[in-house]
């Protein structure tokens, strides 16, 4: 009869995934669709495998990941208004990602989308890569 007898078992991690920062991106507004429309300019994205492109919507966040040869990643975590994360949509085309933001009824003016984020300009101030 054995007793106080520990097993130890060694659980192999996978190490964290790096993304290089998207440091620019365009993006439009259309008050009538209540749309937001982000635009990522990536050199041959719509060659990388299904499932390479993934982003997640917040209430009024989104952290878009690529990833290839390159890791990439661009993390709004503070949208300037609310938008519905089910009716949020990502597309990939040639050479580009395409995010559509519903916003559903403005609370704020869309004259208020023209800066993107809530925070600062610089996308590296709000954390536009939070792994960097």
């Amino acid at each position: 009869r054995r007793t106080g007898v520990a097993v130890v078992e060694e659980v192999a991690l996978a190490p964290p995934t790096a993304y290089d920062t998207i440091e620019s991106f365009a993006y439009a507004w259309d008050e009538k669709k209540g749309l937001v429309t982000v635009y990522v300019t990536l050199a041959g994205v719509h060659e990388l495998p299904k499932g390479a492109v993934s982003v997640q919507f917040g209430e009024r966040s989104f952290d878009l990941k690529v990833r290839g040869a390159v890791n990439r990643r661009l993390v709004v975590p503070e949208l300037y208004d609310m938008i519905d994360p089910p009716r949020c949509r990502c597309r990939v085309k040639k050479d580009k990602v395409v995010l559509l933001l519903k916003t559903g009824h403005p609370a704020v003016p869309f004259s208020a989308w023209q800066k993107l984020s809530s925070g600062a300009a610089d996308p590296a101030a709000w954390g536009a890569n939070p792994d960097a």
